[in-house]
């Protein structure tokens, strides 16, 4: 299944919208509907927000899954993992979800091994009891300064068997992998007790040693990746996630997504 990453601020209709994000929405005449339908066309079926802010209206994310299932679309999450925090702050924005029968949310580790691990336990304790539709996929971060736990697909193999709970297991960033395993941080294949905890994707291009730039046939080793998660059966999404903003105006949005979604199709389909 393909899925892409999409700026919330478009589904849900805030129009709080950056100038790379304006632009994405402007290629398809302003109509989100007519854009999800466009990119369904293509082959898209799953669509991922990022709901952040802890006291947003749970309405909007509403919204915006809404926006997605009107076109027959299923939802993924990228949210925001905090220490400090109950479970029930955490779960608000979500509670007006429906629709869909289980979620996947995304989400960093913290500063640390041990507080990402407690973290992860306590959520994964109270969806059990009052949230059972929601699940969690710990990513794989891009090694570099100050950046916390889970730089690498062997730390978050760790905090994984820290938490041993089956609601939470990984999302494989493609894009960080791949930076780190050019910086010589990790080797080229992910462990094996990383790959068989994959739940998720997130997928871009390494361009000029950035990410999340779009696809272009050789700045990721695409192929090989999504067979190596085939090989163990892998029945996920694999998630399209540009970040619009690092490279236009230089390339256009809608261009950037569908020439990536063509590509990320002739492999993963």
């Amino acid at each position: 299944m393909i899925g892409i990453s999409l700026p919330s601020a478009i589904l849900n209709g805030s129009g709080s919208f950056e100038s790379a994000h304006r632009a994405l929405l402007s290629a398809y005449n302003n109509d989100p509907a007519q854009m999800l339908g466009s990119l369904r066309a293509r082959g898209v079926e799953s669509v991922e927000f990022g709901v952040r802010d802890r006291d947003a209206d749970p309405a909007a994310a509403a919204r915006a899954a809404r926006c997605c299932a009107d076109t027959g679309l299923q939802v993924t999450i990228h949210g925001e993992l905090r220490g400090d925090e109950s479970p029930e702050c955490f779960f608000h924005p979500y509670e007006a979800l429906q629709g869909q029968a289980s979620y996947i949310i995304t989400l960093h580790g913290l500063a640390d091994m041990n507080t990402t691990a407690a973290a992860l336990k306590t959520l994964a304790a109270y969806a059990d009891a009052h949230m059972p539709r929601f699940y969690f996929a710990l990513e794989n971060n891009r090694r570099r300064p100050g950046g916390g736990a889970c730089q690498s697909c062997a730390q978050v193999a760790q905090a994984l068997k820290a938490v041993d709970h089956p609601r939470v297991n990984a999302c494989w960033d493609f894009g960080h992998f791949y930076s780190n395993v050019r910086n010589s941080f990790e080797s080229p294949s992910p462990p094996e007790d990383f790959l068989a905890r994959a739940v998720h994707t997130h997928i871009h291009g390494l361009t000029d040693g950035k990410t999340h730039f779009p696809l272009n046939g050789d700045n990721l080793p695409l192929e090989r990746y999504c067979a190596l998660l085939a090989a163990r059966g892998y029945r996920g999404i694999y998630n399209l996630e540009l970040d619009f903003r690092r490279f236009y105006p230089q390339i256009e949005p809608r261009t950037a997504l569908e020439e990536s979604i063509s590509l990320l199709k002739e492999v993963c389909v």
